[in-house]
């Protein structure tokens, strides 16, 4: 149960909460005092009936009391003075009275104990402090009524005094007035203080002062009543009145002052409510415009959104004056920089297109592609790709010329036709005559006219003697024939030369046995490593398995690989395990076994000696040798036996076997066979540094940038290492003159060198003379080479069908049956060629 109490000062009850204990709230009784303070008597329902006192007001916080128990039910009075009387009826006893004054302690006594009396008592105070209370004697059934003086009493009298002049006795009349007469001041005119003495003999100051008047300034002002305008009012007024009342003391009288309580302003022409002084409190800075007063800014427009050209940028100066006022406006267009795309051009306000060209100059304002039209043709200048020519825009080809003046508008490279016949002057080489446009021999003959329109007529442009007509290779003075059409010449002495002249699969043998580095079976791709030589040729002939390795092996189509036991099947294939005794391996095959021999490792096809070591010929011998080896293939015995001794043959027969197997099995190589290239003469450092050479070269000749880089380092490093005594100068002099002609060789012939020992002069050579005799042999062969007339019986004709390979493709026939005797259909002629 709580205390509450409730108000309706709203208009409506409004309910508080003063006491939240158990049981509280029960005959209560309340009164207000002067202040409007709510003071509240009240006991619980618990046993003992607690009586609590409570003080406060509506909404606020209470103070609480506890005044003891056995009292039940209450009646309040304040009187003048707030003091607060209670009248109580202790249940079934007495009737008891207690007074509290502010400030005070509560005082109590018993007003009646005589019987059961007290129950529904009422207490009062009246004007003369006496308190009154009605209640009921239970006991004789009687309404009894006390009083009591409580000793108060109100004075109307009060001492004042008028500062030195002396003491008065005044009447109070209210709590606001109290009459008093002045002492006598004599001529003074001033203002003194006034105190007030209670009956306790302390003195209270007032706030205001009393003043004293001269009979010739009534009012005191300081200002002669003939000369004051107000003489019966003090006032310090001097602008438009004198002497009369002037509150905020700004000199202008309060009856003309707008603001008598601003000293800082008096007047307000527009009325507005903002003084006319600007720089006074809420000053006008539009004295004159009823509409606007602030300029935060101070640019000359109004902060008021709804007056007189309302300031946009309130806050900053500004003189825009165009879709809003006051903002900054840096160009003086009139446009706020905010609107205005260029602020700093006068000129230019708007950009419609968005591509930075103000409208005013923008040829094309709403085209962010185009601002100028220099020629007046209608079409922009970044469009037009002739801005200046009127007659011209497009360019398809991008030549220079106009699509309208360019005979060929989409050919970069034409533009005129001279003679008309559809080809352009640049391209024709005939640009006067419309039925020549083409030479393609370049022999100053067109080709509509031309009988031999790709081949020089009587040119002979690299100097072999062979007519551009005729030379196959009619840049290149080494070589002119070629006779298998694979692009290699047929000339074993030229550049780039076929090493199987017939064979159109087939022109370079790396490893030198007779099987060319070619291949063309798809199963091969995958074994062959990236560094090899040679190329996938569909259905190439005479392939080499095994391209860089000397090898004999000729079965399963596994051929050039080495066959140890020399059964056919190349060895890392063969299966039968070698029955070579230890004693017979012989690892180099130069026909001493490793036993026996003192230099194992020679180079395959080397000329050696007894103990396996090289023999080195000199040029001084070559005259010697060439006619021991001009013997021995001519079979004379007698020198054979005489020059070496029978081992010797051996090994030379061996060697010229192994370094010529490939000329066993091509016919038409077969007179080469009579030439054993001379050792060469080199020291081990030359060696060392050729075949580093060779291998740079190998390793980079598919990628000529970096091949490039590495030749220049190295020719760098040589330079370096003979300053360093490394190397000798012969050495690097030979080094660099490689080098030198490696810089100028094209990406082709790179990689056809790469693989060529003779380049680098790590196989023997041929000298001149032995070259001026083997082509003096070339050219008498030729003349007599005419092919026999194969008899019926032995020699198959064109009309006769063979079997098609399916490894290679082509068309053979065993003639005549079971002989062993194969032939081959040449693709070019269609004849049957036998097959070696």
């Amino acid at each position: 149960m709580d205390m509450k109490i409730a108000s309706n000062i709203s208009g409506s009850w409004q309910r508080y909460l003063v006491d939240n204990g158990n049981g509280v709230g029960y005959h209560s009784a309340m009164a207000v005092d002067s202040n409007d303070d709510l003071h509240i008597v009240y006991s619980t329902n618990a046993a003992g009936n607690t009586v609590y006192y409570a003080e406060g007001a509506s909404g606020s916080a209470w103070s609480l009391s506890n005044q003891g128990s056995s009292r039940n039910t209450f009646s309040m009075y304040i009187d003048q003075f707030d003091i607060v009387h209670i009248s109580e009826y202790k249940g079934g006893s007495d009737l008891g009275y207690s007074m509290t004054a502010p400030g005070g302690t509560r005082q109590s006594m018993t007003i009646d104990s005589v019987g059961d009396v007290g129950y529904g008592n009422d207490i009062v105070v009246d004007d003369n402090n006496m308190v009154h209370v009605a209640y009921f004697d239970s006991s004789n059934k009687l309404l009894k009524y006390a009083n009591r003086s409580t000793g108060m009493y109100m004075s109307h009298e009060v001492t004042v005094q008028f500062g030195q002049y002396g003491n008065v006795t005044g009447t109070v009349v209210d709590n606001s007035t109290i009459r008093v007469t002045a002492p006598a001041a004599l001529d003074a005119a001033e203002s003194v203080i006034m105190t007030l003495w209670g009956a306790d003999g302390i003195g209270y100051d007032l706030s205001s002062t009393f003043r004293f008047y001269n009979d010739d300034d009534v009012d005191s002002d300081g200002v002669l009543n003939n000369d004051d305008d107000c003489p019966n009012e003090y006032g310090l007024s001097s602008v438009d009145l004198d002497g009369c009342p002037d509150r905020d003391a700004d000199g202008v009288s309060d009856v003309a002052d707008v603001f008598p309580d601003e000293p800082t302003q008096s007047t307000d022409t527009d009325g507005d409510g903002c003084g006319d002084a600007a720089s006074g409190f809420n000053g006008d800075q539009f004295p004159s415009d009823a509409t606007q007063c602030a300029d935060t800014d101070n640019d000359g427009y109004g902060d008021n959104q709804t007056g007189t050209e309302p300031d946009d940028c309130p806050s900053v100066a500004g003189n825009s004056t165009v879709n809003g006022y006051g903002c900054p406006d840096n160009d003086g267009d009139g446009w706020p920089n905010s609107l205005d795309a260029f602020p700093d051009d006068a000129n230019e306000t708007v950009d419609s297109d968005g591509d930075g060209v103000g409208d005013n100059s923008d040829a094309y304002p709403y085209n962010p592609d185009e601002t100028l039209d220099s020629d007046g043709d209608g079409v922009g200048d970044n469009a037009d790709e002739f801005p200046f020519n009127s007659l011209e825009i497009f360019d398809s080809d991008g030549d220079g010329v106009g699509d309208n003046s360019d005979m060929f508008p989409n050919d970069a490279n034409e533009t005129v036709d001279t003679d008309g016949d559809g080809v352009g002057d640049n391209a024709d080489l005939f640009p006067n005559d419309m039925s020549e446009w083409i030479d393609s021999d370049g022999d100053g003959v067109g080709d509509n006219s031309d009988p031999f329109p790709f081949l020089s007529n009587t040119t002979d442009g690299d100097g072999d003697g062979y007519f551009d007509s005729q030379d196959r290779f009619p840049e290149d003075s080494s070589q002119w024939n070629d006779s298998d059409n694979d692009g290699f010449g047929d000339n074993p002495l030229g550049n780039d030369p076929d090493l199987f002249p017939n064979n159109p699969t087939q022109w370079n043998d790396f490893d030198a046995d007779g099987y060319g580095d070619n291949w063309g079976t798809d199963a091969w791709n995958s074994t062959r490593l990236f560094v090899w030589p040679g190329q996938f040729v569909e259905n190439a002939l005479m392939a080499d398995h095994c391209p860089t390795e000397f090898g004999n092996s000729t079965a399963d189509g596994f051929t050039g690989c080495p066959d140890s036991d020399m059964d056919g099947i190349a060895d890392l294939y063969d299966e039968v395990e070698d029955t070579t005794p230890v004693e017979q391996f012989d690892s180099d095959n130069d026909g001493i076994t490793d036993a026996n021999d003192l230099c194992p490792n020679t180079t395959p096809g080397a000329l050696v000696d007894s103990q396996g070591c090289v023999i080195e010929v000199t040029t001084e011998e070559s005259t010697e040798d060439e006619s021991f080896f001009g013997s021995l293939l001519d079979g004379d015995g007698d020198t054979l036996t005489q020059t070496v001794g029978i081992g010797a043959i051996l090994l030379a027969l061996f060697a010229m076997l192994q370094t010529n197997a490939v000329m066993a099995v091509l016919p038409d190589a077969f007179r080469w066979m009579q030439v054993i290239r001379t050792s060469k003469k080199l020291s081990r450092e030359e060696m060392n540094e050729l075949t580093y050479l060779q291998s740079l070269v190998q390793a980079y000749h598919t990628d000529m940038e970096t091949l490039v880089e590495e030749l220049q380092q190295l020719n760098s490093d040589l330079t370096a290492r003979y300053t360093n005594n490394e190397i000798r100068k012969d050495t690097r002099e030979k080094l660099i003159t490689l080098i030198d002609d490696l810089l100028t060789t094209s990406p082709e012939q790179m990689k056809r060198i790469a693989y060529n020992d003779a380049y680098f002069g790590l196989i023997g050579t041929i000298d001149t003379q032995e070259r001026t005799k083997l082509l003096k042999e070339e050219i008498a062969m030729r003349e007599l080479d005419v092919p026999e007339e194969s008899t019926p019986s032995d020699h198959p004709s064109p009309d006769q069908k063979g079997v098609i390979n399916a490894e290679d493709g082509h068309e053979y026939l065993e003639m005549p049956a079971q002989s062993g005797t194969w032939f081959i259909r040449n693709s070019s002629t269609g004849e049957w060629d036998r097959w070696q």
